[in-house]
């Protein structure tokens, strides 16, 4: 080999040393360069063995690569036992007589080349005849020997980690298969939740299998499809709950499968975190069938299993006949704090320690009351565990006897259960119960029975107390001008205001919409005056604040004493609420007392029973619809003309007039619900007769408050109700009075023309009565003026009287009009009333009113006939 050739075998062996990352492809590259570059026919790569003992004159070495001979090729990765001579000693050329102890051909091989490789072994290549080089080949390759020690060693270290890396992974999906194995072999469904697509992400073959859904089917389903109890919105609401409080739950159902069928299920849910990602909903459902099946077959076997269908529950203790713990289940373990271990033998009160709830004293051992009673017995309502480390829960539990089977008592099962939720949620609900949601104040329900508490104690002991009842002033300007929403934050404000400012014994209670009730104990009236005064002035100086608004607030507060005279708390309520009218009808912001001579407030107080007896009325249909004819008052009528009069059914079923109900009901404002009932009834009546195939021939004229004629939606009930019942227009009339006319006057013409348009008639009631009728009379597009009967009935003997009768009937035929006198009582009167030229007449000495509907049946009649029978009646 000539010298110039030297630096292309270095590089080039360099090159193939450079270019593996692993071992075995490593050496044999390695070994085919050397033999292309020395020309030997074969050779091989032999490697120490770690902790390999060598003795004498050979040493045990591994095969690692081999080129260039069959038989050598046949034994690579296996041990060889060498002579030392040829694998040991530094890098050397040499010819060997023999090669006996390789497994080669060993007369064609003389010539070895050895090459030592630090710290992993020897090269040798065999050539069967010397081969010449200017510089010995040893020499030529000791400088690659080194660099292929240290390529040698990476190459190792790299398959080490490599392998590493590859063991890890394959014990991961090993475990993952062991896992997903265990899973798919549960008896329980696990379903992966994404809460917020409310969707499965993943799901174990059991829930596949219960649900007999497809894999695909169940992936584009959620727990909605599955469940029987529960819609979308509520799980949504539910599962997103669970996360918020981290807190695993619970939930018993009916499971859907797809053939149609359903299945008792008990679902555990459970939160699974994801690091950067949605968190997740783990759902454990398990099929309770034959649970609830079992639960069936020992109630039917109630004889055999009464004790244990009496003391179910989740944790169990018993005891020996003395009292001495004798066993405990992991629940037990777990709520006592006591493993079995430690407290067997032990007496049970020694691990168990029951106090009252309220009083906070030791509560009744439930074994030792066994033992002694010798039955099934139960722990008292309201009994708290304390656990070893002091910490309480509420429990629920039932002990019962253990007999042998001479019927002897050899010992107790106890067994109980944590309803601390359960007893927390009671508690929670009997606080909903007596309080209001908004403020948190006292309901009406609870201060009802904190007010007949008082009474009871002062007819007792004869102590006085005062009950306040305040409405605030204006509220519904801030709930129709900012919205409920504002309304509400002001009830809460003012009502922290007045509570900051109450005494502890006192009580302050929200009794509905912008009304409270404060209760005053052991208070005289003068004090409590002082204190309710201090009320309003505090309440005038609050500021209420929406947005960029600021409003002022009032109260009116209505004072009454509860004393051993009181006679019930709605006598007490009343009167209160009657002051706190009164403080408003005086100008609001005020303080009033109820006092028991005060005529005012007795009217009221009379007007305010009027109005419950009026809503009832309305709620039990206890009104009943009477009509006056409305006759010409020369000749004969083209058709009959009624107005609809309205009577209350009383409560033992006597007939009451409207003047007793009607100020009453037009002073709280009920009459425009009133008003709508005459419609809606007159209506029907109408419709009725018609129906019956009956031809109507009439006009009825129904009264409208003031109250109605204001309310912004009466207009579009009457124009509903004529197109519901399909009535012509032209069969009703409405009355309005003059004074409501007038004080409202353009809502009037608007509300007049709007009807007169469908077609219906109008006429202005009690005219002549205001002191303006005829300056607003031209401004009233209405068909019939009816002439105030306080002018009628007295024409005959107050020529004043009789000059405003026939001065409002000359105005009302120079416009147009058609004129009704009222209270037309005697035949002087119309015969009067006919000469002066009146249209038409209506009062007792023309018909009395009866039943609408007998009226209407007789209307069906011809005119002469209908005259006939009903006049004088």
């Amino acid at each position: 080999m000539s010298r110039e050739r030297i630096p292309f075998i270095l590089y080039d062996l360099m090159l193939a040393i450079g270019s593996e990352d692993k071992v075995s492809p490593l050496l044999n590259r390695t070994l085919q360069r050397l033999i292309f570059h020395t020309a030997f026919p074969c050779g091989m790569v032999l490697h120490d063995i770690p902790g390999k003992e060598n003795s004498g004159q050979s040493r045990t070495m591994k095969l690692a690569a081999a080129i260039g001979d069959h038989r050598l090729l046949d034994h690579v990765d296996e041990e060889l036992v060498l002579p030392r001579d040829l694998t040991e000693g530094p890098a050397e050329q040499f010819t060997v007589t023999s090669l006996h102890d390789l497994p080669v051909h060993q007369d064609h091989y003389h010539e070895v080349i050895r090459l030592p490789v630090p710290d992993f072994g020897t090269i040798l290549l065999f050539s069967s005849e010397k081969m010449d080089s200017d510089i010995p080949f040893t020499e030529i390759f000791k400088p690659v020997l080194g660099n292929l020690s240290k390529t040698i060693r990476l190459c190792q270290n790299n398959e080490m980690y490599t392998n590493s890396l590859l063991a890890e992974r394959d014990a991961v999906i090993m475990a993952n298969e062991r896992f997903r194995h265990a899973l798919d072999t549960s008896q329980d469904a696990i379903l992966l939740i994404d809460v917020e697509a409310m969707q499965f992400i993943d799901f174990n073959q059991t829930a596949v299998d219960a649900l007999g859904y497809s894999h695909d089917d169940m992936l584009t389903m959620g727990p909605q499809d599955i469940t029987t109890d529960y819609d979308q919105a509520q799980l949504s609401e539910f599962l997103n709950q669970q996360i918020i409080t981290e807190q695993a739950s619970e939930i018993i159902t009916n499971a859907k499968r797809k053939s149609g069928g359903t299945f008792p299920v008990e679902i555990h849910f459970g939160i699974a975190r994801q690091e950067g990602q949605s968190t997740l909903i783990i759902a454990v459902a398990r099929d309770i069938t034959a649970h609830k099946e079992a639960e069936e077959i020992l109630f039917e076997e109630k004889e055999r299993a009464q004790v244990t269908l009496q003391s179910i529950g989740d944790a169990v203790i018993t005891t020996d006949k003395a009292g001495q713990v004798e066993y405990l289940n992991p629940v037990a373990e777990q709520l006592t704090g006591w493993t079995l271990t430690e407290a067997a033998g032990k007496p049970l009160q020694s691990i168990f320690n029951l106090i009252d709830e309220n009083t906070r004293l030791p509560a009744s051992n439930p074994v030792e009351k066994c033992l002694r009673e010798r039955h099934i017995v139960g722990l008292a309502n309201h009994t708290v565990l304390i656990d070893r480390n002091g910490m309480e829960m509420a429990i629920e539990d039932s002990a019962g006897p253990i007999r042998n089977r001479d019927g002897d008592i050899t010992g107790v099962v106890m067994v109980f259960h944590d309803v601390s939720k359960t007893r927390k949620m009671a508690s929670e609900l009997n606080w909903h119960a007596s309080h209001d949601h908004l403020t948190g104040l006292c309901n009406r329900r609870k201060f009802d029975q904190r007010l007949s508490e008082i009474l009871h104690l002062a007819r007792g002991d004869s102590s006085h107390h005062v009950l306040l009842y305040l409405d605030l002033d204006q509220f519904k300007v801030i709930n129709d001008t900012c919205g409920h929403a504002a309304g509400d934050e002001m009830l809460k404000q003012i009502s922290a205001l007045i509570r900051d400012n109450v005494r502890e014994y006192d009580t302050l209670a929200r009794l509905g919409g912008d009304e409270f009730g404060l209760l005053l104990v052991d208070c005289s009236i003068e004090q409590a005056q002082q204190k309710a005064d201090r009320v309003r002035e505090m309440v005038r100086k609050y500021r209420f604040r929406w947005k960029d608004r600021t409003f002022d607030a009032g109260v009116s507060i209505g004072l009454a004493e509860i004393t051993d005279q009181s006679l019930d708390i709605s006598q007490i309520m009343s009167s209160a609420d009657v002051a706190c009218f009164a403080a408003k009808d005086l100008g609001r912001n005020r303080v009033h007392v109820y006092h028991t001579g005060d005529e005012d407030l007795a009217r009221r107080h009379d007007e305010m029973h009027w109005v419950s007896r009026i809503t009832e009325a309305l709620e039990q249909d206890r009104f009943e619809l009477f009509c006056q004819s409305i006759l010409p008052a020369r000749g004969e009528a083209s058709k009959t003309h009624y107005e609809i009069l309205v009577r209350m059914r009383g409560e033992n079923d006597e007939l009451i007039p409207p003047n007793s109900f009607i100020p009453a009901a037009e002073r709280y404002n009920i009459m425009p619900a009133v008003d709508r009932w005459v419609i809606e009834h007159s209506f029907a009546a109408l419709k009725k007769c018609i129906m019956q195939g009956q031809k109507s021939h009439c006009l009825l004229s129904i009264n409208l408050s003031g109250s109605s004629l204001n309310n912004d939606s009466f207009l579009g009930f009457i124009s509903d109700a004529l197109a519901s019942y399909d009535l012509s227009p032209g069969n009703i009339c409405f009355e309005i009075t003059e004074t409501a006319a007038i004080s409202n006057l353009s809502i009037a013409r608007n509300f007049i023309g709007s009807l007169k348009t469908l077609g219906c008639h109008f006429a202005l009631d009690d005219f002549g009565s205001g002191l303006s009728s005829f300056t607003y009379l031209k401004n009233l597009p209405v068909d019939y003026l009816k002439i105030d009967g306080s002018f009628v009935k007295d024409m005959l003997v107050d020529p004043i009287d009789a000059a405003m009768v026939e001065a409002i009937n000359r105005v009302g035929q120079v416009m147009g009009l058609q004129t009704i006198a009222e209270f037309v009582e005697s035949e002087e009167i119309l015969q009067r009333l006919a000469g002066i030229g009146i249209d038409y007449v209506q009062g007792y000495a023309i018909h009395r009113p009866e039943p609408l509907l007998t009226a209407l049946s007789f209307a069906q009649q011809p005119a002469s006939m209908r005259d006939a029978s009903r006049m004088n009646t």
